[in-house]
């Protein structure tokens, strides 16, 4: 794109698509991919899953903090892809609005509910109605702290050129 905008970090609901659209989108960039999740898991030789069944989610909190922190400040311009959670600390936050754009990649809650292997994932085992909980309970977050809301609601590749998009025309 020619403009240095630092990191690009993607937001909003676990199955929202973040993970498959970040990696279009760094190929599109030619920018390195961050999966913040899958790097939580490589360090910790453990499934996130297994981390919150062991250490809690508040220890997970804290890894995925640290890890967005070390990405953010240490990592050349990346698409980074954030766990549906980050946007819960002010900290998180803050250090992604400061080092790079903040995209919230929205996706019908119906649609994920649909496609999301809610046994993969340790704040959804309680079914759909958690989802949408989850889903409410944050919406307040995503909407706080992004920059722009793209919708995923099309193909993976359609997501990665509406934020280019969206990037290119402020």
């Amino acid at each position: 794109m020619g403009v240095d905008m630092g990191h690009i970090f993607l937001t909003g609901m676990m199955g929202c698509g973040k993970s498959s659209v970040g990696k279009s989108l760094a190929y599109k960039l030619d920018l390195p991919f961050i999966d913040l999740d899958a790097r939580i898991e490589e360090r910790q030789k453990k499934a996130i899953n297994d981390i919150f069944a062991e250490s809690g989610e508040t220890f997970f909190r804290e890894i995925e903090s640290a890890e967005l922190k070390n990405a953010a400040r240490h990592e050349p311009d990346s698409v980074i892809s954030c766990g549906g959670g980050i946007v819960l600390s002010e900290q998180n936050v803050r250090i992604m609005r400061e080092t790079g754009n903040v995209i919230w990649v929205y996706r019908d809650i119906d649609s994920i509910i649909d496609t999301v292997d809610i046994q993969k994932r340790p704040l959804l085992k309680e079914g759909a109605e958690r989802v949408r909980k989850i889903f409410e309970e944050r919406r307040e977050r995503y909407e706080g702290s992004c920059h722009f809301k793209i919708n995923n609601d099309d193909t993976i590749d359609r997501a990665a050129e509406r934020i280019i998009s969206v990037l290119k025309c402020g």
